[in-house]
């Protein structure tokens, strides 16, 4: 015979009620030289409270059962938005030049935490999404430097070096830290130009984005940066003393318990300028588009893509955030595409 049955658990909450945010602007447009230059700066500070979230991190396991989410977290966001523009011509000649500039900050101030959270692990004081991981202090060159620090079971030369942040003697989680520059910029900026002479028209747009750092490890299918200047057992000492990454295993399972776990060493900063796009575009003269029928006729070039500055190496440093918010490995994503395309427009 079959019984069916049920459980509840989580616990009802039916006061549950809106998110509350109180939020002040302070702003200014400007025109200067006659129209030619504008300038549009804003301020902002939001200060969100009753925002839901569940108590489950001060409520011990043996509860039997989570609860619910609460009107209890509170955060504040903050900072400043600059849009410059400047316009002219001279004769046949015109051109323009546009930027602009975000800065943006948030900071939790009060969300529920056990209470035996570390100072040093605590989400309270810090951004939203920041990261917790191990500080890596170098890699092991000799089986004497791993046996005069504390470290996990197992450690041998060209491992990672992890902090111990408590003093206690040990590698645990708990000596994990909080790294406040997270996946999602702070910065986020971008300059257009643009110019036209006698039909010829050209617009160059640059992007980029600032102060972001993102986990990149190596994986299955590793990128080749992943296989060079690595730690290697029997290479000589200056080499070794130079690596770039810890030396290389084969179990997947030994990557996990040592080197492959979330730490500073692993961190890459994302910021990058791009070069996004550039068209040039020719519009042939009425006089003769005219003639056959069509008012207006313009042929052009488009490059997507065209080149990035950055440190990140490899994979594409905007890709650090998912649609969720949440972080992935940027090496993981599809390359970003270089495209060039050739067109008409024609308007009859």
């Amino acid at each position: 015979n079959e019984t069916r049955g049920f459980e509840q658990i989580v616990v009802a909450n039916p006061t549950v009620t809106w998110e509350t945010a109180k939020t002040l602007n302070l702003g200014f447009n400007a025109s200067f030289l006659k129209g030619k230059f504008g300038l549009d700066f804003d301020w902002f500070r939001s200060k969100r409270s009753d925002i839901l979230c569940q108590r489950n991190a001060s409520i011990p396991y043996y509860a039997g059962m989570s609860l619910p989410a609460e009107n209890i977290g509170k955060v504040t966001n903050s900072g400043i938005e600059i849009i410059a523009n400047y316009r002219d011509h001279s004769g046949d000649f015109e051109w323009g030049v546009t930027g602009n500039f975000t800065y943006a900050d948030n900071k939790v101030d009060y969300m529920d935490e056990a209470a035996n959270t570390p100072e040093w692990q605590k989400t309270t004081g810090h951004p939203i999404d920041g990261q917790i991981m191990y500080k890596a202090l170098g890699i092991y060159q000799s089986q004497e430097q791993v046996d005069s620090t504390p470290h996990i079971a197992g450690a041998e030369p060209g491992d990672l070096i992890y902090q111990d942040t408590n003093g206690d003697g040990e590698i645990t989680w708990d000596d994990a830290i909080r790294i406040n520059k997270t996946p999602t910029p702070k910065i986020i900026y971008g300059l257009t130009l643009n110019g036209a002479w006698k039909g010829l028209d050209l617009n160059v747009f640059f992007q980029g984005q600032g102060i972001a750092k993102q986990i990149v490890q190596p994986t299955m299918n590793m990128a080749k940066d992943f296989f060079n200047d690595r730690y290697i057992e029997g290479a000589s000492a200056e080499y070794n003393a130079s690596a770039k990454w810890p030396k290389a295993v084969i179990k997947q399972t030994y990557i996990n318990e040592w080197n492959g776990k979330y730490s500073t060493w692993w961190l890459r900063n994302a910021s990058f300028l791009r070069l996004k796009s550039v068209e040039l575009g020719y519009t042939l003269p009425a006089v003769l588009t005219q003639k056959v029928g069509i008012e207006r006729a313009r042929i052009y070039v488009n490059g997507g893509n065209l080149f990035t500055i950055d440190n990140y190496g490899i994979g594409d440093p905007e890709a650090g955030v998912n649609s969720n918010g949440e972080q992935t490995n940027g090496i993981k994503t599809y390359p970003i595409q270089r495209t060039v395309t050739f067109g008409v427009n024609i308007t009859f």
